[in-house]
């Protein structure tokens, strides 16, 4: 390629050169030219740098960290799976619901919420909103103490059995119940047919049966709400429940050990475990008998006639019919109960183990109440 291309300088040497050899010369014959001698040529100098502008190398781009492809976010329209499921299990724990199509069964549909939250799922932050406006529900058909009494239960279940995600909603849930129930007890006509909250407390924990633990823990936490009012309200919650519990003491077939008789002892446990509850019932006129008075004079016969007589209510009687002391130490076996009298029946045809038997028979429900007037007169002191 060099050899090619020549320079400006190296073309007009050649040009003379080759006229050179055409012109003709008088030694020409004599001159006897050796090839081998003849002078060489210089070496064709490479062509100079011309100025034409060479188009530079294109670099490859430098390599770009890959970009995830985009997710689609989802809409705020569209609930999560965790909101889908947490709605799914306040409905269950409440009972109620703030769209239309989804009412069904035991579950309400909220009507009066709806203009401002119709058609959205359960969330944790409106919850007293929630119960509020369903105890106002007309389409409740069960007494309102008695339904925040189940929702608490179930409430309370699902914080501890649930997912993770639901337990807290679903104790700040139970938590709410409670703090309306205590609103119920203690302020008249909180919503409508809210009167005889009381009895209902009551009639609940005198016959749960299997239920007893999940109402004895609903009571604790009405009786913890309510002590944040101050001890009047305790007293004005406390004194009409332990009236209706001791009513059912002082009918004359509780004087027996019965069901009824182990339940009203069982809920005077729960009841006075709770130390504000407890000054409450010591506080009570009817705690201990009444004053022992001086005897009139001895010459009055009319007036010391009437003191005997009124001394009957300081008798060992009066303390069993009159006091709640009287009346929790009161039960005893019924001897005349016919199931008790067959165990006994021809003894002379028993032998000494029948009749040790018989005995322990006898005596077994002597030990759960025991058991149950011993805690309450711990709690007491």
């Amino acid at each position: 390629k060099f050899e090619t291309m020549q320079s400006p300088a190296d073309l007009a040497r050649e040009k003379r050169l080759k006229k050179f050899e055409n012109e003709p010369d008088a030694n020409s014959d004599s001159m006897d030219l050796d090839t081998s001698e003849s002078p060489t040529l210089k070496e064709p100098m490479p062509p100079p740098q011309t100025s034409v502008a060479t188009t530079p190398p294109v670099k490859p781009p430098a390599p770009q960290a890959a970009v995830p492809a985009a997710v689609p976010s989802p809409s705020a329209s569209s609930p999560s799976k965790h909101q889908l499921y947490l709605n799914s299990s306040l409905q269950q724990c409440l009972l109620l619901t703030l769209k239309k199509e989804e009412a069904r069964g035991d579950i309400i549909y909220v009507s009066s919420l709806e203009d401002e939250m119709g058609g959205q799922d359960l969330v944790e932050d409106h919850l007293d909103r929630y119960i509020y406006e369903i105890l106002s529900e007309s389409s409740l058909i069960t007494h309102p103490f008695k339904y925040l009494l189940d929702a608490h239960s179930r409430c309370h279940k699902e914080s501890r059995s649930g997912r993770e995600f639901v337990r807290k909603p679903a104790a700040a849930a139970a938590e709410q119940v409670a703090r309306h129930a205590a609103l119920l007890l203690t302020v008249p006509d909180f919503v409508p047919r809210s009167e005889g909250s009381v009895d209902v407390l009551a009639e609940a924990l005198l016959h749960a049966g299997p239920y007893y633990a999940d109402r004895s823990y609903f009571l604790q936490c009405v009786l913890a709400c309510v002590s944040e009012q101050g001890a009047e309200m305790v007293d004005s919650v406390v004194s009409p429940f332990v009236d209706r519990i001791l009513t059912v003491m002082k009918q004359p077939a509780q004087s027996t050990i019965t069901e009824d008789s182990v339940n009203a002892l069982k809920v005077l446990i729960t009841t006075t475990a709770f130390k504000p509850a407890v000054l409450s019932i010591t506080n009570r006129p009817d705690f201990l008998l009444p004053p022992d008075v001086p005897p009139p004079p001895e010459h009055d016969l009319a007036q010391r006639m009437s003191y005997f007589f009124n001394q009957s209510n300081r008798s060992g009687p009066a303390l069993e019919r009159n006091t709640p002391m009287g009346l929790l130490l009161r039960p005893y076996i019924n001897l005349a109960d016919p199931s008790l009298l067959q165990l006994f029946s021809n003894p002379s045809r028993l032998t000494l183990k029948d009749k040790d038997a018989a005995m322990n028979s006898a005596r077994a429900p002597l030990l759960p109440l025991r058991t149950n007037q011993a805690n309450v007169v711990t709690n007491l002191l």
